[in-house]
């Protein structure tokens, strides 16, 4: 079965929906869809894994977003949109303005990203939001085991740091 991908670069049906239903602009919302790869990419970059531990790493972005895409509920409305659209325009991978990042320009792209939230979301909504994108970190972390041949620990020193860190950009209780 074919399926046809809007191109994000066709903006007027986007930006009408963008911008008159969930009131942000389309550059807040750009933020915000490269946001959960970003969450991603701090833990990815790290502390490497490797290619097949990296490969576990992004499947399990992908799996969140899927997850997040397939369960609409009143409760997660912004979660959902934004999982929605990485699904069905970008299919499931990092949007294209999302270059290769490294985790300080990852965390900042958080930082960004909260300080959007703050100023537009209901406070529900925004605290969906940081609690997914917590979510995401947290598996990327415990998708691929560090060390030699996968035999060490689940989640390394390092990406305990960065996840650390992460929970205080987020503002979430420990």
């Amino acid at each position: 079965m074919w399926t046809i991908r809007r191109h994000p670069a066709t903006r007027t049906c986007r930006q009408h929906r963008v911008t008159r239903i969930l009131h942000y602009t389309l550059e807040q919302w750009d933020e915000l869809l490269a946001a959960p790869w970003m969450a991603a990419a701090a833990i990815i970059d790290g502390d490497p894994s490797g290619p097949i531990g990296t490969g576990h790493e992004t499947f399990s972005v992908r799996v969140a977003i899927k997850t997040a895409a397939a369960t609409p509920t009143t409760r997660r409305q912004l979660v959902y949109r934004i999982a929605e659209e990485l699904r069905d325009v970008y299919g499931l991978e990092p949007p294209p303005s999302m270059a290769e990042p490294k985790w300080p320009v990852a965390l900042d792209h958080i930082r960004r990203s909260v300080a959007i939230l703050d100023r537009t979301a209901s406070a529900a909504d925004a605290e969906e939001f940081r609690t997914w994108l917590w979510e995401i970190a947290c598996g990327v972390a415990e998708a691929a085991r560090e060390g030699f041949a996968g035999m060490g620990v689940r989640v390394s020193n390092a990406e305990r740091a960065i996840l650390d860190e992460l929970r205080a950009e987020l503002r979430l209780d420990a």
